[in-house]
């Protein structure tokens, strides 16, 4: 997205508000989306302090920036907006969509609850009671650049629950299957998660490197061929090269000319390393990861809490179901962040893990 359609989009979003609502949107969604912290000073006027810990007054306001020294008017063509204007082309888009359907939970819940996870060492979980959340599920749309012998690139998608932190990626082809209310005014149903959407951007990123990975090895694979004939011509050249200098050494009895060629012995060997080196990092694989944009899907998740017995102890934990989809949610460890299908109670009497705590001791 270049600049002068950042621009454009902001004047279209603007229609009907005028231009300060649309460049006020604007500037705090992005600040959202790059986490910074934004407080209200007072009355049109805004303190933010950016990640890297630079710090920001600013105001949409003309008249109170007229009448403040220490406050920085956003308007078309500030440094601020034209700052705002190059993180937005970085991080990309976002869209909200919202999803009103029924969201009842699954029958038989008690004996569904158990194929979900393994509690270690507890009775059968047993359902306690449920309710319904909003949830936020976040796709990120990447574009990858894959630098090589040649440059070729790569549309990535990945679909983060942003409760969890869960990589729900599977569950994209049902996200398609449901009609989303595009939400264009964010006033009118105003989003009160208290997830950064910047650590759901960071654990997309994470998740995406197994389409990474794999994609670079079906591309060193394509050239390693390429690769392994060209490091044998230059190994034979080199090989070659230095057993004629060995010859010319052992053959002479001058030793000013004996040492001229043990010189371009070492010489010619380093070079040999040196042209290995740039043919192996010529084959190397470097990646650009881009967010191009995100979609933030708003919809009703069923919260399932269960009792647990351990012992003389009882435990309480929540599952999450998504009705969109008909299943539900992973379990994440709560130690290393991992999704797991077995959980057991960790040194604090409040967590659980997933077998990493024992591990670790």
């Amino acid at each position: 997205m270049s600049s002068t359609e950042v621009l454009n989009h902001i004047s279209s979003d603007g229609a009907g508000h005028g231009a300060g609502y649309a460049i006020q949107s604007f500037v705090l969604d992005t600040l959202d989306v790059l986490g910074a912290a934004v407080e209200i000073a007072e009355y049109g006027v805004y303190d933010v302090l950016l990640p890297g810990e630079q710090f920001q007054r600013i105001t949409f306001d003309p008249e109170i920036s007229q009448e403040r020294d220490d406050c920085e008017l956003v308007t078309y063509g500030t440094p601020f907006l034209e700052s705002m204007i190059g993180y937005a082309k970085t991080l990309g888009r976002l869209q909200v969509r919202r999803l009103d359907t029924r969201s009842d939970p699954p029958q038989n819940l008690d004996d569904k609850v158990t194929n979900v996870v393994h509690f270690v060492k507890c009775k059968p979980p047993k359902v306690s009671r449920t309710w319904t959340e909003e949830g936020f599920l976040l796709l990120c749309q990447f574009v990858v650049t894959f630098h090589g012998d040649e440059v070729t690139e790569a549309c990535m998608t990945t679909v983060i629950d942003c409760q969890t932190l869960a990589d729900v990626t599977h569950l994209r082809a049902r996200l398609d299957e449901h009609w989303f209310t595009h939400n264009a005014d964010p006033g009118l149903y105003p989003i009160s998660t208290p997830y950064r959407l910047t650590e759901s951007v960071s654990r997309a990123c994470r998740a995406l490197q197994p389409q990474i990975e794999q994609v670079i090895g079906r591309i060193q694979l394509e050239h390693r061929a390429a690769r392994e004939d060209e490091l044998a011509k230059s190994r034979h050249y080199y090989e070659t090269t230095i057993l004629k200098l060995e010859k010319q050494l052992s053959s002479t009895l001058d030793a000013a000319k004996a040492e001229r060629i043990r010189k371009k012995i070492e010489a010619t060997i380093l070079d040999r390393d040196h042209r290995m080196e740039d043919i192996a990092r010529a084959y190397e694989v470097t990646v650009d990861v881009h967010l191009d944009q995100a979609i933030l899907y708003r919809l009703p998740i069923v919260c399932v809490e269960v009792q647990l017995q351990q012992r003389a102890d009882t435990f309480s934990y929540v599952l999450h179901y998504y009705p969109f989809a008909s299943a539900w949610a992973p379990v994440m460890c709560e130690t290393c962040h991992e999704p797991t299908t077995r959980l057991e109670r960790g040194a604090s009497s409040s967590s659980w893990h997933c077998g990493c705590e024992d591990i670790g001791g």
